[in-house]
């Protein structure tokens, strides 16, 4: 017998480095921190955060 799936949960993992040229906001009254808009479609018109460090190609 079927049973209905009720919600889909999806979860997105990203780096966002902390300073993207032109495009990363300084976090107001947050100093050095900064953030990325959100998509401007409600309900996700929020900004996020970054991770707060810089990108690096060593491992």
């Amino acid at each position: 017998m079927a049973v209905p799936i009720n919600s889909v949960k999806f979860w997105i993992n990203a780096f966002i480095p902390l300073s993207v040229p032109g495009y990363t906001l300084a976090v107001p009254s947050h100093g050095g921190m900064s953030m990325i808009p959100g998509p401007g479609v409600n309900p996700f018109s929020d900004c996020y955060h970054t991770d707060q460090r810089s990108f690096s190609n060593n491992i």
